[in-house]
């Protein structure tokens, strides 16, 4: 989610950010389905594409995951 939130904030499209970044359309549409899981190395690729830091692109995935395991007892710091 947070993925495809950026890119849309970005004004981009997968194949856009396929381009700007070096990996493939359907290992991006995995990511967006939460099919996969992003290596350290895209999330780098990712940030910089996005005009982004890449903590401030981890962060935002912390935000978004973080209630929700909140309730499970969880925490995640």
């Amino acid at each position: 989610m947070v993925l495809r939130r950026a890119r849309h904030d970005a004004g981009l499209t997968q194949a856009d950010l396929a381009l700007r970044t070096g990996l493939t359309s359907r290992y991006i549409r995995s990511l967006e389905a939460g099919k996969a899981c992003p290596s350290l190395d895209a999330v780098f690729r990712f940030a910089q594409a996005l005009e982004l830091q890449a903590c401030d692109l981890v962060a935002k995935v912390e935000n978004e995951i973080e209630p929700a395991v909140a309730g499970k007892g969880t925490p995640l710091r």
